[in-house]
């Protein structure tokens, strides 16, 4: 669990904690660093590293937790702008703003592959699509009534094409692999099974 606090010393010292573990990642495996060692990289005290964390892998969830809200944001703006545009609402609703974030934050995805904690991916994932949902979603329609699942499968998918991408290395512009994506899913409801 991590606890943030809004003093700028508090702030500061988790942006050094984040730092340091990101910098360690480049050269040690997660499961391989430990408290002092990170504590010693940020030049923080480990009084300060536990006022604010319990584990390590807390600062990997804090890092993520931040990325996808920033995930959310981008979303929601990128909707904004494209609201009337149905060609781009009916054909990238999710997808291409999604990977165009991606695009240029990636590292956090990187460092939790590496750490292999991409269960916290999926449960921030889960959580800004639900927040997506539920803003764009009217709230009286019989199809929404059970919107759990729909943000099961959409996080499912979403986060598999995500990481399959990023261990690619990124092999594909985004907007590309985005209509690739939104064409192989419209193909796959179009096909009719062959007796």
């Amino acid at each position: 669990m991590y606890r943030i606090k809004q003093d700028k010393r508090s702030i500061q010292s988790i942006e050094w904690l984040k730092s340091a573990l990101w910098d360690l990642m480049l050269h040690k495996d997660f499961i391989d660093i430990s408290v002092i060692e990170l504590v010693s990289k940020a030049q923080v005290g480990r009084a300060t590293f536990y006022r604010n964390f319990d584990t390590l892998e807390d600062i990997l969830r804090l890092h993520c937790d931040e990325t996808f809200e920033q995930l959310k944001k981008f979303m929601i703006q990128y909707y904004e702008q494209n609201d009337g545009d149905e060609t781009v609402m009916n054909k990238t609703v999710f997808i291409k703003p999604f990977l165009r974030f991606w695009d240029t934050h990636s590292i956090v995805i990187q460092r939790l592959i590496q750490a292999k904690r991409t269960d916290f991916i999926h449960e921030a994932l889960s959580r800004t699509i639900e927040s997506i949902v539920m803003l764009r979603a009217y709230a009286d329609d019989e199809l929404w009534g059970r919107y759990d699942y729909f943000i099961a499968a959409r996080s499912g998918e979403a986060l598999h094409v995500l990481l399959h991408w990023i261990k690619n290395g990124k092999d594909l512009p985004s907007d590309e692999l985005a209509d690739l994506v939104t064409a192989q899913w419209q193909a796959s409801l179009n096909l009719k099974l062959q007796v």
